[in-house]
Protein backbone atom coordinates (compact mmCIF):
# COMPACT_ATOMS: atom_id res chain seq x y z
CA UNK A 1 0.00 0.00 0.00
CA UNK A 2 1.17 3.29 -0.99
CA UNK A 3 2.03 6.24 1.87
CA UNK A 4 -0.24 8.91 1.57
CA UNK A 5 1.66 12.21 0.95
CA UNK A 6 1.53 15.02 3.51
CA UNK A 7 0.96 18.27 2.01
CA UNK A 8 1.53 21.90 4.14
CA UNK A 9 -1.23 23.97 4.27
CA UNK A 10 1.34 26.69 2.46
CA UNK A 11 1.67 24.23 -0.03
CA UNK A 12 -1.94 23.60 -1.03
CA UNK A 13 -2.37 26.89 -1.55
CA UNK A 14 0.17 27.25 -4.08
CA UNK A 15 -1.59 24.56 -5.71
CA UNK A 16 -4.64 25.63 -5.68
CA UNK A 17 -3.99 28.88 -6.47
CA UNK A 18 -1.81 27.75 -9.90
CA UNK A 19 -4.57 24.98 -11.09
CA UNK A 20 -7.63 28.25 -10.81
CA UNK A 21 -4.72 30.24 -12.57
CA UNK A 22 -3.69 27.72 -15.69
CA UNK A 23 -6.79 25.37 -15.76
CA UNK A 24 -4.63 22.61 -17.14
CA UNK A 25 -6.87 20.09 -18.55
CA UNK A 26 -4.44 16.67 -19.33
CA UNK A 27 -1.44 15.65 -18.13
CA UNK A 28 0.19 16.79 -21.18
CA UNK A 29 -1.21 20.32 -20.63
CA UNK A 30 0.13 20.04 -17.10
CA UNK A 31 4.01 19.29 -18.25
CA UNK A 32 4.08 22.21 -21.00
CA UNK A 33 2.76 24.97 -18.07
CA UNK A 34 5.26 23.47 -15.47
CA UNK A 35 8.22 23.87 -18.29
CA UNK A 36 7.17 27.33 -18.66
CA UNK A 37 7.33 27.71 -15.40
CA UNK A 38 10.91 26.51 -15.74
CA UNK A 39 11.95 28.54 -18.17
CA UNK A 40 10.42 31.92 -16.41
CA UNK A 41 11.77 30.95 -12.57
CA UNK A 42 15.34 30.44 -14.14
CA UNK A 43 14.88 33.89 -16.32
CA UNK A 44 14.37 35.47 -13.04
CA UNK A 45 17.32 33.97 -11.07
CA UNK A 46 19.54 35.23 -13.67
CA UNK A 47 17.91 38.06 -13.63
CA UNK A 48 18.38 38.35 -10.14
CA UNK A 49 22.07 37.62 -10.57
CA UNK A 50 23.33 40.07 -12.79
CA UNK A 51 21.28 42.63 -10.53
CA UNK A 52 23.48 41.22 -7.85
CA UNK A 53 26.42 41.38 -9.90
CA UNK A 54 26.20 44.87 -11.04
CA UNK A 55 24.79 46.19 -7.95
CA UNK A 56 22.00 48.25 -9.31
CA UNK A 57 18.71 47.36 -10.52
CA UNK A 58 18.14 47.88 -14.26
CA UNK A 59 16.81 51.19 -15.26
CA UNK A 60 18.13 52.53 -11.85
CA UNK A 61 21.33 54.50 -12.92
CA UNK A 62 21.09 56.71 -9.74
CA UNK A 63 22.41 54.23 -7.40
CA UNK A 64 24.78 52.76 -9.95
CA UNK A 65 28.22 52.67 -8.46
CA UNK A 66 30.33 50.56 -11.01
CA UNK A 67 31.47 50.98 -14.45
CA UNK A 68 30.39 48.11 -16.06
CA UNK A 69 26.74 48.00 -17.48
CA UNK A 70 24.51 45.77 -19.00
CA UNK A 71 25.29 44.67 -22.15
CA UNK A 72 21.62 42.41 -23.65
CA UNK A 73 21.16 38.99 -23.82
CA UNK A 74 22.09 36.38 -25.50
CA UNK A 75 19.81 33.11 -26.24
CA UNK A 76 20.42 30.04 -24.63
CA UNK A 77 18.66 26.77 -25.35
CA UNK A 78 18.52 24.50 -22.09
CA UNK A 79 17.40 21.18 -21.48
CA UNK A 80 15.88 20.01 -18.53
CA UNK A 81 14.17 17.03 -17.14
CA UNK A 82 11.03 18.61 -18.49
CA UNK A 83 12.21 19.10 -22.12
CA UNK A 84 13.91 22.12 -23.99
CA UNK A 85 13.11 25.54 -23.35
CA UNK A 86 15.02 29.02 -24.49
CA UNK A 87 16.44 31.60 -21.80
CA UNK A 88 17.97 34.94 -22.73
CA UNK A 89 21.39 34.71 -20.57
CA UNK A 90 22.07 38.68 -19.63
CA UNK A 91 25.68 40.03 -20.12
CA UNK A 92 28.14 43.01 -19.00
CA UNK A 93 29.86 45.19 -20.92
CA UNK A 94 33.16 43.96 -19.11
CA UNK A 95 32.33 40.64 -20.06
CA UNK A 96 32.47 38.97 -15.97
CA UNK A 97 29.49 38.59 -15.37
CA UNK A 98 29.28 34.21 -15.11
CA UNK A 99 26.01 33.33 -14.29
CA UNK A 100 25.30 30.51 -11.43
CA UNK A 101 22.24 29.12 -12.05
CA UNK A 102 23.26 28.04 -15.66
CA UNK A 103 26.94 28.08 -16.26
CA UNK A 104 28.58 29.12 -19.37
CA UNK A 105 28.72 26.18 -21.46
CA UNK A 106 26.39 24.23 -19.85
CA UNK A 107 23.48 23.31 -21.50
CA UNK A 108 21.51 20.59 -19.46
CA UNK A 109 20.23 20.55 -15.67
CA UNK A 110 18.52 17.90 -15.64
CA UNK A 111 21.13 15.42 -14.54
CA UNK A 112 23.40 17.97 -11.76
CA UNK A 113 25.31 15.90 -10.11
CA UNK A 114 29.10 15.31 -8.75
CA UNK A 115 29.58 12.79 -11.87
CA UNK A 116 28.02 13.85 -15.78
CA UNK A 117 28.57 11.79 -18.29
CA UNK A 118 30.67 13.20 -21.33
CA UNK A 119 31.69 11.49 -24.80
CA UNK A 120 35.66 10.94 -23.14
CA UNK A 121 34.46 9.36 -19.65
CA UNK A 122 36.61 6.17 -18.56
CA UNK A 123 36.56 4.33 -15.70
CA UNK A 124 39.55 6.52 -13.56
CA UNK A 125 37.10 9.77 -14.10
CA UNK A 126 34.59 8.21 -12.12
CA UNK A 127 34.98 8.08 -8.03
CA UNK A 128 35.99 4.65 -6.56
CA UNK A 129 32.61 5.02 -4.25
CA UNK A 130 30.20 4.43 -8.10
Amino acid sequence: MARKRIVSESRKKVIQDFLAEYQPKTAKELQEILKDLMADTVQSMLEAEIEDELGYSKYDYQNKETTNSRNGYYPKTITASDGEFVVDIPRDREGIFEPKVVKKYENDISSRGPVRKTRNNNAKDFPDHL
